[in-house]
């Protein structure tokens, strides 16, 4: 072997340990910070030290708890562990980081068992580099005091496992889904396409034993959580969330958009490794017109991936005010409606019109593949069922919470992770084609992208910053966290510090509600709006000595019934989360009629 073939074929593997050095190296330096990295940790921290202290989560909404809406998988395991370790931040993010050392693993060894290929150790280590570089993309989230982490790690050993032949292997994928579902309740949705592709496999004796393991305990969970909480867990996990509005345009096409920004290789790859492998099956007459409008779909994604991720200067989206009619047509048709026109704040009927049509023949492709492997078994390897499957799955499913009224970018987390997957083995893929160098090239471009953008300041959406060194708190917060804890300390309780729900519990106060619990079921059509009032009645009364406002007022009562009795003096910056809603502490309110301050 040359020398330059050995330096392209090692040069991937290099920069895909450096990615995941350097994050490891992120996660250490912000395990032990004291205070909130993302405002719903100390939220999360609450939770677990209600269930430490006996006390159970799914209640009736009041000023002193609220829960969020998740299943108690995470929380449970923190008051478990709180009987070794102490309760707090370090303790959180401890079980993130394995949930997210096992979604790495699972990564590489799913590569290599999809793979089938002795490059797939190889490419096993760059899909699992792809996946940890997404740190920035999905928000920071993977080293948090939240389940997301933990849930996906979960979710991905069931994937793993799903893609073993080991005869109990559909057993343990089977726990690892129940586990998963345990801990974010939607992950149960990727249950159905590694039941399908089990299926496919093996038949209904793999199947069942996988149904066996996974829905089974579901059920009896599920009925266990229902009569324990007197019917209200699942109207906190299904009736909450559906009484919030949808935002449409986060739906379609901002999921495509996003996730073609932060893997714009990996999304174009995945995509034309799709329609090769369908197209060989495709090739009867009346079936190739579906083909085609898929291909149509996936291509015109892959140019407007690249659009995103460089960008390209003459795909730029075009500006009404300026820009001929011609350059919105063919920006039109190529981004089939990926990218908005800047000034007119929509997408219009005909971009709009090209996307959706394209979307309908997609549909009809994946149809009549599965009406062609339903009569011939042979016709798609079980392998491409379950990939396929569950990068539909998760499409729908990461649009759906996307768009989901205060849907972060964190819900891009299990698509990220089975586009990881795929782009290992499209790679392999190429290597068994002998385009062995193409791979090399790609894999270069995808790690190389992932670096620079957690090497700059490189903003989405919700202007959540994802250099690395703006995600590592400095010394100075930390002491000015301390001086915060302090006086909470020393003020009259009980205290309610809804924007930072764990300090009052380091200041020796108990724990009280988080904010977005009460904005969850502030809505008309929910299971518990009529409490919100009584809520807002009990914060109004004064019996709350202390309130901690933050920068944007609580409201719901606090600013009628309190007067602020001092602020805490922070310097820009200090105390501010690095990720997700970005608020702080910031005044001490009490009620009107008390001089107490």
């Amino acid at each position: 072997m040359s020398p330059s073939v050995s330096l392209l074929r090692l040069t991937p593997l290099l920069l895909a340990v450096y990615l995941i050095v350097v994050v490891a190296a992120t996660f250490a330096a912000r395990l032990f910070y004291p205070f909130d990295l993302e405002w719903m940790e100390g939220g999360m921290l609450t939770h677990a030290w209600r269930l430490a202290h006996g006390e159970q989560l799914y209640v009736v909404p009041s000023a002193e708890f609220i829960p969020f809406i998740y299943p108690p998988g995470y929380p449970a395991l923190l008051a478990w562990l709180s009987s070794w370790f102490e309760l707090d931040y370090p303790l959180g993010r401890a079980v993130s980081i394995v949930g997210t050392i096992l979604s790495t693993a699972s990564v590489f060894f799913t590569i290599r068992l999809a793979s089938n290929h002795r490059s797939g150790w190889r490419y096993g280590l760059i899909g699992a580099a792809v996946w940890v570089g997404t740190y920035g993309a999905t928000g920071a989230f993977m080293d948090i005091v939240r389940p997301d982490s933990l849930g996906v790690g979960l979710l991905a050993c069931a994937i793993g496992f799903s893609f073993s032949k080991r005869p109990w292997a559909p057993l343990l994928a089977g726990l690892f889904i129940f586990l998963a579902f345990t801990v974010k309740h939607n992950l149960a949705a990727f249950g159905l396409p590694l039941l399908i592709g089990l299926a496919w496999r093996g038949g209904r004796s793999t199947a069942f034993r996988f149904a066996l393991t996974s829905v089974v305990p579901a059920l009896v969970f599920v009925f266990w959580m229902q009569v324990r909480s007197e019917g209200r867990f699942l109207s906190y996990l299904l009736g909450v969330p559906s009484s919030h509005p949808v935002v449409g345009m986060r739906v379609w096409p901002g999921t495509p958009w996003e996730l073609a920004e932060a893997l714009p290789v990996v999304v174009a790859l995945t995509s034309i490794t799709l329609m090769v492998a369908v197209g060989r099956h495709l090739r009867d007459g009346k079936h190739a017109r579906w083909w085609f409008g898929m291909a149509f779909f996936l291509l015109a994604l892959t140019v407007t991936s690249f659009e995103r991720a460089l960008p390209l200067s003459w795909l730029a989206t075009p500006d009404l005010a300026k820009d001929p009619l011609v350059d919105h047509v063919v920006h039109g048709v190529l981004s089939i409606g990926l990218s908005p026109i800047r000034t007119v704040g929509s997408f219009g009927p005909w971009i709009s019109g090209l996307g959706v049509g394209a979307v309908a023949l997609l549909l009809g492709a994946v149809a009549s593949m599965i009406r062609i492997a339903w009569t011939d078994r042979e016709a798609l390897s079980w392998q491409v069922v379950m990939l396929a499957g569950l990068t539909l799955t998760g499409l729908v499913l990461v649009a759906l919470m996307r768009g989901h009224h205060g849907g972060f970018i964190n819900v891009f987390m299990p698509m990220m992770l089975i586009l990881s997957v795929g782009f290992g083995v499209a790679l392999t893929r190429l290597e068994m084609s002998g385009l062995w160098g193409l791979a090399s090239v790609l894999a270069i471009m995808q790690v190389w992208m992932l670096t620079w953008q957690l090497a700059v300041v490189h903003t989405y959406p919700e202007r959540t910053p994802t250099a690395l060194e703006e995600l590592v708190p400095s010394a100075e917060e930390v002491v000015a966290g301390e001086r915060v804890v302090e006086r909470i300390a020393a003020l009259n309780g009980p205290v309610l510090s809804p924007i930072a729900a764990w300090m009052p519990v380091q200041a020796g106060h108990a724990p009280g509600l988080h904010l977005i619990s009460l904005w969850d079921i502030n809505h008309k059509s929910g299971p518990f709006y009529e409490e919100v009032a009584a809520i807002r009645r009990d914060i109004s009364s004064g019996r709350i000595r202390t309130v901690i406002d933050g920068q944007k007022s609580i409201r719901f009562g606090v600013r009628a019934a309190y007067k602020r009795a001092g602020v805490f003096q922070l310097q820009q910056g200090e105390l501010m989360p690095k990720s997700g809603w970005r608020t702080r502490p910031f005044a001490i309110m009490v009620p009107k009629e008390s001089a107490v301050g």
